[in-house]
């Protein structure tokens, strides 16, 4: 469970740096689009993990809340964009959603005794 975690957070941030550097509107839309579904799936292993008490109840809330945040402004990004794609005016790619090398999100969610916690219970990492 930790590894999808940790595999959906970081696509997601990656998604998002690729979608910077996208030589088309249509290349742009999917590459947002990809890093909003890698995010909702972080909201879904992080709601499992709260749910099944597999880490300190106190760290999860704050990561799903900025997760949640994130999955929204890029749904919205998304929208916008794949709204104006007919436009033919150039592509004015915004601000990166994740800074570089990583968001406040992926940070707090390394940082965080989370993933250490969820991968070494047995039910998760699969060890007997």
């Amino acid at each position: 469970m930790a590894d999808q975690l940790l595999r959906s957070a970081t696509s997601g941030g990656s998604n998002d740096e690729e979608a910077r550097s996208t030589q088309s509107r249509r290349d742009f839309v999917h590459k947002v689009s990809l890093a909003a579904k890698e995010m909702r799936e972080s909201v879904y292993w992080l709601g499992l993990v709260e749910r099944a008490n597999l880490a300190p109840q106190s760290e999860i809330p704050p990561l799903l809340r900025e997760a949640s945040e994130l999955v929204a402004i890029l749904m919205s990004t998304h929208s916008d964009s794949r709204f104006t794609f007919t436009s033919p005016a150039p592509i004015a790619v915004p601000r990166p959603l994740f800074p570089a090398p990583s968001s406040q999100f992926l940070s707090s969610l390394l940082s965080s005794p989370l993933l250490s916690v969820v991968a070494h219970r047995p039910e998760v990492s699969g060890v007997a």
